[in-house]
Order: structure tokens, then sequence, then C-alpha cells
């Protein structure tokens, strides 16, 4: 079965457009790929950042990392994480980055070192 993505992301006007990923030229290719070599970047990805934005001030990066964290909470983490995140931030109103660090019981850099290699061993 192949799998559809829909998403809407607003080009930064300070970005030469050669340079930005985002569109529908990439429909094709692996994002968890993507999405792993931008974690696997020297400099760390502001993940923290990525979960405090609204919606509308996702970057294309942010998307697909967010794409990968949400297939790593189904798939991955342990059975109840992804029910207990979405009740935290849904119905008591907590902090996405809180949710997640107390529904998976790690701090956010580790789950960040944890989604990075989930996603290599995805390649595998």
């Amino acid at each position: 079965l192949g799998t559809r993505l829909t998403y809407f992301v607003q080009r930064p006007r300070y970005v030469d457009r050669r340079e930005s990923r985002a569109g529908p030229e990439n429909a094709d290719e692996d994002w968890f790929a993507m999405a792993r070599e931008i974690l696997e970047r020297v400099e760390p990805f502001p993940l923290h950042f990525t979960l405090g934005r609204n919606v509308n001030q996702l970057t294309f990066d942010d998307l697909l990392v967010a794409h990968a964290l949400c297939a790593y909470l189904f798939e991955g983490a342990p059975d109840c994480a992804l029910r207990d995140v979405l009740h935290r931030i849904g119905r008591e109103g907590e902090n996405p980055v809180s949710a997640l660090e107390a529904a998976l019981g790690l701090e956010l850099p580790v789950l960040q070192v944890r989604l990075t290699r989930w996603l290599r061993e995805r390649e595998s």
C-alpha cells in the first residue's frame, strides 16, 4: 500500500526557491529518510521549537520531522504512548513537550536520539 501525505507549507520569502525542498516535487521521495537527514545534521534540530509552533508556522523540515515523530509514536513507542500524548495535549491542554516527556518517560533530547535511531533502523 502506498501512503499519501497532504501538506501545506508557506515558502519563506527569504529563502531561494531553488534551495527550498517544500513542494510537490518531493512527493515521491522517502520522507522518513529526509527526516533522518535533518535530525542527523551537525547542528541539533530544534525539536522543541517545532513542537511549539502553530501549524501555519511550520517549515518543510518541521513537517518532515513531525511526520516522523507521529509515525514513531504510532509504530515504535510503547503501546499507550500516542493515546497518552494526544490526551494530555487535547484534553488537558498540556504543552506538547511536557506531554511527550511525561508519556514516554524521556527528556526531549533523549527522545530525539531515539527517533533518529528508529528512522535509521527503518531503512535497514
